[in-house]
C-alpha cells in the first residue's frame, strides 16, 4: 500500500484491484508491462487509474521478475510521473526510460494494446466491466502461452514496427 503525506499527517489509500469474478460498474483500467524478449505480458485490472493503483501494479511486476533488473519504458502519463510512482519505482529498484512526449509509435506496449483491442475488445458488446476484464485475462493468457503475440520486425526510422503473429 502506498502512503501519501498530507498536511503534516498521513493518510492511506486503498488500491482497487479487480479480482477474478468481481463485478464492477463502468470502466476497467488496465496497466500492462511487456517483456519484449520473452514475449510475456503482465496485466492487472483496476477500478481506477491513479498512482496508488500503479504502485500496486509495479509491485506485481517486481514479483513476476524477482531477481531480475527491470527497466520500464514509459510515456509521460501523469500516473507514471507522480512523486508516488517514481518513489515506488526507486524503492523497488525499477529503472525507467521516459519516451518523448506524444510518441506512442516508440512504445511497444501501445502495439500490444492495439492488438488486444482489435482481437479481443473492439466490435463486441459487453454487459459489464467484468466481461471486459475476463476478455483482458483471456488475452493475457493467450499472449503468455504464445497463441497470440507480436514479433519485432524492424526499426523503420519512424518507430518500432511489430508484426502480429497469427
Amino acid at each position: 500500500m502506498c502512503a501519501k503525506e498530507y498536511g503534516g499527517g498521513s493518510w492511506r489509500e486503498e488500491r482497487k484491484r479487480l479480482e477474478k469474478g468481481q463485478k464492477v460498474k463502468g470502466m476497467v483500467n488496465v496497466f500492462g508491462a511487456l517483456d519484449a524478449l520473452e514475449q510475456r505480458e503482465v496485466l492487472e485490472g483496476y477500478e481506477r487509474r491513479r498512482s496508488v493503483e500503479f504502485c500496486d501494479f509495479l509491485g506485481e511486476v517486481k514479483k513476476q521478475y524477482r531477481g531480475y533488473g527491470i527497466w520500464l519504458v514509459m510515456d509521460n502519463g501523469p500516473v507514471h510521473q507522480s512523486r508516488r510512482s517514481v518513489g515506488k519505482m526507486d524503492e523497488l529498484g525499477i529503472k525507467r526510460f521516459w519516451l518523448p512526449k506524444a510518441s506512442p509509435e516508440l512504445n511497444p506496449q501501445e502495439l500490444v494494446w492495439k492488438l488486444m483491442q482489435g482481437r479481443y475488445i473492439n466490435n463486441r458488446k459487453f454487459e459489464s466491466a467484468e466481461e471486459i476484464g475476463e476478455m483482458v485475462r483471456d488475452f493475457e493468457e493467450d499472449f503468455n502461452e504464445g497463441r497470440v503475440g507480436l514479433k519485432l520486425s524492424r526499426y523503420n526510422g519512424q518507430g518500432l514496427s511489430l508484426k502480429e503473429l497469427t
